[in-house]
Parts: C-alpha cells; sequence; structure tokens
C-alpha cells in the first residue's frame, strides 16, 4: 500500500511520472488493483498517450467488483467508462477530465 498511496499523493500534486512508476510496481505486485490501473489510466490521459489510457481503464473495469456498490467503486467504473468513450471518440483536450475529480481515486 505504501507505493500505492505514494502514487496516488504524487498523482494530487501533477507529478505524473513518479506516480506512474509506484503505480507501475503496484499493477507488477497485484495484477487485480484496479484502483492503480484507473489511475494509471488517468495519469496516461493527461500525458495525451490515448492507447495506453483506454488499455489501463479498460483493465480496471475487468478487475472492479461487478457487484459492487460501494462509492469506491461505482464512481471509478462510471468516470472510466465515460473517459474510454471519449478517448475513443479522439477527445483529448483538458475537458475531457470535467468528469473526474480533482484528485486520485484510492481504494
Amino acid at each position: 500500500w505504501t507505493y500505492f498511496n505514494r502514487g496516488c499523493a504524487y498523482h494530487r500534486s501533477n507529478n505524473f511520472l513518479p506516480a506512474l512508476q509506484d503505480f507501475n510496481w503496484v499493477v507488477e505486485h497485484d495484477d487485480c488493483n484496479a484502483h492503480a490501473y484507473f489511475n494509471r489510466g488517468i495519469i496516461y490521459a493527461r500525458l495525451g498517450q490515448a492507447d495506453a489510457a483506454i488499455k489501463n481503464l479498460e483493465k480496471a473495469l475487468q478487475r472492479f467488483p461487478a457487484n459492487a456498490h460501494a462509492t469506491n467503486v461505482v464512481i471509478p467504473v462510471h468516470q472510466a467508462q465515460q473517459l474510454i468513450e471519449r478517448l475513443k471518440l479522439g477527445q483529448t483536450d483538458s475537458s475531457i477530465f470535467s468528469i473526474l475529480s480533482s484528485r486520485a481515486v484510492s481504494s
């Protein structure tokens, strides 16, 4: 959890490359961590890497529990779906991030 939490702190302070490094470590050691994939997807989108963003957001959607109703799952699932749709439509300007909260999603 140390790497995940530090990645969230870096993400919130817009230090995207160190955040990516921490989230990379998390998914290498816990392939089921949906929130790490979600946060990594957001960062890739912010860096203009739409394909990597979509790939990570789709992995996050696959890993979030299908029957979960908790806010820490429902909100990122909805946001991931919306962001994927916008990225697939080629929308890469900063307005696509209006669907996101201003901070990284933590589990």
